[in-house]
């Protein structure tokens, strides 16, 4: 793709049939953003995750009742979002090294687990 594209959408599931209820996200892809480098990519995004009420209500109650909300589920879950950034880095012809950083919020939908910094290579071959 010359240039670069930005990306925006919103997802909405009915809450009684899914985990989610709604997604949000936004984000850009951008080629050649360094002069001497017209074949790098660079992206970002950001996105918001709404858990279904009824699975929030529903842990709610299994911990008022001193039951288990489920296998590692620390609390009642609500809501996360990620911010994610990568830097592609073509080494060869359909060989890319892609760094890459994501700073998640309020990890496992809920407030007890800090929030994370992960970082990542990602090696992408075409063949």
């Amino acid at each position: 793709m010359a240039g670069g594209y930005v990306l925006a959408g919103y997802v909405h599931n009915t809450p009684s049939v899914s985990t989610f209820s709604d997604q949000v996200y936004v984000g850009a892809s951008l080629l050649g953003i360094i002069p001497r480098r017209p074949f790098d990519r660079f992206g970002v995004m950001y996105s918001y995750y709404q858990m279904s009420p009824a699975i929030t209500l529903g842990q709610r109650l299994r911990q008022l009742a001193g039951m288990s909300m489920g296998a590692f589920v620390n609390g009642p879950q609500t809501h996360s979002a990620i911010l994610e950034a990568y830097y592609g880095i073509p080494i060869h012809p359909g060989l890319v090294v892609q760094p890459e950083f994501e700073y998640m919020m309020r990890p496992g939908e809920t407030s007890i687990i800090p929030n994370a910094t992960l970082i990542g290579l990602k090696v992408l071959g075409n063949l």
